[in-house]
């Protein structure tokens, strides 16, 4: 069984703050960029809710690698492929300006490796598959990301 997207993102924030708290490099006591921080979380999971939004109003299953009934290209979806995944995304990194170290910021990548390689590669594939050009059209003209 997979582990699914949530679960990599709550793996994600602990690991965030194991680092901070025993690998802090850099360390900062900044208020601007805690509340920057937070303003991202606010913003990453305001993203990834919409999104999820989007698809409960279209019908179409959250769950990865469920049959699409449908492809959503409105909302959140006419700037980003995958908003959910970005919205995770941004909230890790919002995680990591609050956490105040350099370290948390490692996991971000991490996260968007395996999101990108175990999940999004193989969801396009399958959106492909299932809705050919429209699909295609829908790549064409708008980002993966952002």
């Amino acid at each position: 069984m997979r582990i699914l997207p949530p679960v990599w993102f709550v793996l994600s924030v602990i690991a965030e703050i194991v680092l901070r708290r025993f690998a802090p490099v850099l360390r900062w006591d900044v208020p601007a960029l805690r509340w920057a921080g937070i303003a991202l979380i606010v913003v990453g999971l305001a993203t990834s809710v919409a999104a999820a939004r989007r698809f409960r109003l279209h019908g179409t299953p959250l769950k990865p690698f469920a049959n699409s009934t449908v492809l959503v290209t409105d909302g959140p979806f006419r700037v980003s492929r995958n908003p959910m995944y970005l919205g995770l995304a941004v909230t890790l990194t919002g995680v990591a300006l609050v956490l105040e170290s350099l370290t948390p910021f490692l996991v971000i990548p991490v996260f968007v490796a395996i999101i990108t390689l175990g999940f999004i590669v193989p969801e396009e594939a399958m959106l492909k598959a299932r809705f050919g050009d429209e699909y295609g059209h829908f790549q064409g003209r708008v980002r993966r990301w952002l």
